[in-house]
């Protein structure tokens, strides 16, 4: 794995041999999920005990590959649609199931993944006396959570242990009392076996869900500027969401659609 792997958290010269306990929502295909498998294989190379938790049903396959040492245990409590009184008692179970787990699984430290997550794992771990790792994988600015959880990250996250963010911008968004503890952690590049250097087909790729937040449309006014200039380039969007209609628009508008 090059620069940026989740061994920087806590240092990899004194980490073998350590109980390392995972927590993230589900393990299908996202960003989120595939740095998740990153880490948690890395660290099982360097032996540590390593469990992943997640809120999924019991027959769900993980999208990504995990090293074979990893053990995956699933709370079969998944986030769905419900309604105000379901969703509360939902919240309960996940607490509920989650803490279980987590006493279970006996680690040394804890590291969560995502906002929702993130919160429910910090008040599963209350009085347990361990160090929980919190990582924001978006632009907090643009969260579209509602404002409970929203308050329960302020109130919560200054207990974390450490708060990992992507970049500095996302770091810079949350308060001096949370800020202070937070690690900037960029996300690590692994190149597949028999990987070759393909450049030259003059083509920008872009992968991502096809929502605001993931700045597509930005993507889009940047390229408009030096179409002109580099008239050979073209730009690939790979991806899916609400915001497809949009930025098509956006695109033609640009005067991009054999460019893009």
């Amino acid at each position: 794995m090059d620069q940026g792997t989740g061994a920087d958290i806590v240092g990899a010269p004194g980490i073998a041999g350590a109980r390392v306990t995972i927590i993230v929502s589900a393990l299908g295909a996202g960003g989120t999920e595939h740095v998740v498998s990153l880490v948690a294989s890395h660290w099982a190379r360097l032996g540590c005990a390593v469990t992943v938790i997640t809120l999924e049903a019991p027959a769900s396959e993980p999208y990504y590959n995990l090293d074979p040492r990893v053990a995956i245990r699933r709370l079969d409590v998944p986030v769905q649609k419900a309604s105000k009184l379901q969703a509360a008692w939902l919240v309960i179970r996940r607490l509920h199931r989650l803490r279980a787990v987590i006493r279970n699984s006996r680690p040394d430290f804890v590291l969560s993944f995502l906002t929702r997550t993130n919160v429910l794992t910090l008040l599963a771990t209350r009085g347990l006396r361990l160090p929980v790792i919190v990582s924001e994988r978006n632009n907090p600015a643009v969260q579209p959570f509602g404002p409970l959880w929203k308050w329960l990250q302020l109130r919560l996250y200054p207990r974390a242990f450490t708060l990992v963010t992507m970049t500095k911008g996302a770091l810079d968004y949350f308060a001096p009392e949370i800020r202070r503890h937070g690690r900037v952690i960029p996300n690590a590049i692994n190149l597949p076996a028999g990987w070759e250097d393909r450049r030259g087909n003059n083509v920008l790729t872009a992968v991502g869900r096809l929502t605001r937040q993931k700045g597509f449309d930005l993507l889009l006014e940047a390229f408009a500027r030096i179409t002109d200039r580099h008239p050979d380039w073209k730009l690939v969007i790979w991806g899916e969401g609400e915001a497809r209609t949009e930025l098509e628009a956006q695109r033609d508008a640009l005067g991009l659609r054999d460019r893009v």
